[in-house]
């Protein structure tokens, strides 16, 4: 049996899952304040201390009414089966929580 004391290296995003997933659009969000929020935001069960939540996303298309979440400075969305594979974009800072929004046809309400 093997041990990793640093398993946060595994997810990290400098060539742990986070890097390797991003291009298949999958985020993996962690217990910081601002992962919590784009899980809340997206509908996802919120990690808690030492879990991690992922999801494939894709960018957000008016009119949809799904929930979305500011990333990287656009919108995005939980991704349906069917649709096209995009490159996840960065998760933000561990330190600065996320923008707000709620649904892409509706208003930003802060």
């Amino acid at each position: 049996m093997v041990q990793q004391k640093d398993y946060m290296k595994r997810i990290c995003g400098n060539g742990g899952s986070r890097s390797a997933l991003r291009d298949e659009g999958i985020i993996i969000m962690g217990d910081y304040d601002a992962h919590r929020h784009i899980a809340r935001q997206l509908g996802l069960p919120v990690p808690r201390d030492g879990e991690f939540v992922s999801a494939r996303i894709v960018p957000a298309l008016p009119g949809v009414g799904k929930p979305v979440a500011e990333m990287d400075g656009r919108l995005w969305s939980l991704a349906s089966p069917e649709d096209p594979v995009h490159r996840a974009p960065a998760l933000p800072s561990h330190s600065h929580s996320a923008a707000s929004s709620d649904h892409v046809d509706g208003p930003r309400r802060r």
